[in-house]
């Protein structure tokens, strides 16, 4: 997501941050004992794309087919030392540096801290019509209904609120490609939808309309998608077919699920144009991708190369027309190269990767970032363990994520959308609604500092400060932590404010 690493030792610390072309950079690291004597930490760049390709099936040998030629980009290390081993102050530095950076210049989050609500318009599903399976868009969150919460969140004294509605066009959640943008008329249409941006706008609420750019779902001649000259292509011109990943055998399964394609560069390019013309006339106000700014993808069709690195500059072409045309811009994880153009990120990854060699993850990304722009973590109600993301958000200054529809969850029997089985909007409400209010009142002047301190108090017990000598105190424990005057119930995070 970021990229950036480093290390420290004996008082003192290094970070190399990577510039340029960082779409083929990837980070190696090892601790000692096992190929060296030493703790080691390195960059990788994987410049020349190759596949095998099997020539027959009369023998097992596989042939190894290349990019035509090495990319022209430049790739710089950029070396930062210090004479401390506090990883916060090399998180500091990463933050100095961003601050420095011409895109990033005049950014600064939002006075409250963010709340994030998805709304689900509509979803795919079999249904039986006249004694036949038909595939059907079963509607779960109408524009009226989208209306009547989001003004219900507002009653309920909620600020800085940002609402994403997805499955809104194409088909609903599992949306097809955009080379037409159609809404919905299960929703309401677009009269319905109009009304919902005027209701947001006079309430002060970001409103932000869902897009796919880069994948073919249920897709085909009749909406515009030939896979043979619109889908991405490998090395060896077999096309980006993607099978869904089944995760009892490890393997894509297409036996119950339909595959779907991954798309060229240029026609995704020109699926987000579509996108961002269709709400322009709509006069929405905010856009949010649910791919540009979380994924890159190339194309090495060997007639029509386009690189990462030139699909990374594509994606900044399409956010910045996207702000041209006056819309805000919503992003899903928050790559480095999407952040400055991003009014919000959310479902950051705030835990990271579980390799095996990690004794513990700090929040290095979100010390840097703090202060200067405003994210969330992943949706809290659909998460694996509700309280312990939420007390994640605390430990790592991020904002609430929320994901709901209007119907009842049953009505997800028989559909692939099953995570979304604890979005049902009534059932949540009271408790959701109070939490956020808490929330925000906790961590009140806290969302445009920077964080100046972290440190571990024990192995369940974190202490996060901000500039104003403020320390926010979480306790993953199930037992209560008291200890030199600190008191943290269990299960529960502390505000201590500072002079």
């Amino acid at each position: 997501t970021f990229p950036v690493f480093g290390m420290a030792k004996n008082g003192g610390s290094f970070i190399c941050i990577i510039e340029g072309a960082t779409s083929y950079a990837s980070i190696q690291a090892d601790v000692s004992m096992r190929l060296n004597t030493y703790n080691w930490v390195r960059a990788k760049h994987s410049v020349l794309h190759f596949d095998q390709y099997n020539v027959s099936a009369k023998t097992s040998n596989l042939v190894f087919m290349y990019e035509k030629a090495i990319p022209t980009d430049t790739v710089i290390h950029r070396y930062r030392f210090l004479d401390s081993n506090s990883y916060v102050d090399m998180a500091t530095t990463y933050g100095d540096y961003l601050r420095g950076k011409e895109e990033y210049a005049g950014d600064t989050a939002s006075k409250d801290v963010p709340v994030s609500v998805e709304l689900v318009g509509a979803i795919d599903k079999t249904m039986v019509k006249f004694g036949l399976p038909v595939d059907s868009v079963v509607p779960t969150t109408t524009f009226a209904d989208a209306e009547k919460m989001l003004l219900e969140m507002k009653d309920a004294g909620i600020n800085n609120l940002n609402v994403r509605m997805s499955g809104w066009a194409n088909g609903g959640i599992t949306q097809k490609v955009l080379t037409k943008v159609k809404v919905l008329k299960e929703l309401g249409g677009k009269e319905a939808m109009s009304r919902l941006i005027d209701t947001a706008a006079k309430n002060d609420v970001n409103l932000y309309f869902d897009g796919i750019a880069c994948f073919a779902y249920d897709s085909g001649l009749l909406q515009g998608f030939i896979p043979f000259r619109d889908a991405a292509k490998f090395t060896t011109r077999e096309q980006a077919l993607i099978y869904p990943y089944d995760p009892i055998i490890y393997l894509g399964d297409a036996e119950w699920r339909d595959e779907f394609y991954l798309v060229k560069p240029r026609y995704a390019k020109q699926n987000t144009t579509n996108l961002i013309q269709a709400l322009a006339e709509q006069k929405a106000a905010g856009i949010a991708f649910r791919d540009i700014g979380y994924l890159v993808s190339g194309d090495y069709n060997p007639k029509d190369t386009v690189t990462r690195q030139q699909v990374v500059a594509m994606n900044i072409e399409s956010m910045k027309e996207a702000t041209a045309a006056g819309q805000k811009v919503l992003i899903r994880n928050g790559n480095d190269y999407a952040v400055p153009y991003a009014d919000l990120i959310t479902d950051m990854d705030l835990l990271g990767t579980k390799y095996s060699i990690l004794d513990e993850t700090i929040p290095f990304y979100q010390i840097a970032l703090h202060g200067m722009k405003d994210y969330t973590g992943e949706p809290l109600n659909i998460a694996g363990d509700f309280a312990t993301e939420m007390l994640r958000c605390a430990e790592y200054g991020a904002g609430l994520n929320f994901t709901f529809m209007q119907e009842d969850a049953k009505i997800l029997q028989d559909s692939f959308h099953s995570t979304l089985y604890g979005s049902h909007y009534d059932s949540w409400k009271e408790e959701v609604l109070t939490l956020i209010g808490q929330y925000q009142k906790d961590m009140e002047g806290l969302n445009q500092q920077r964080i100046v301190g972290y440190e571990k108090l024990s192995e369940t017990v974190s202490a996060t400060e901000y500039e104003d000598g403020t320390k926010v105190y979480v306790n993953y424990s199930d037992e209560a932590y008291e200890k030199n005057g600190i008191s943290v119930a269990a299960r529960s995070y502390a505000v201590e404010r500072g002079e």
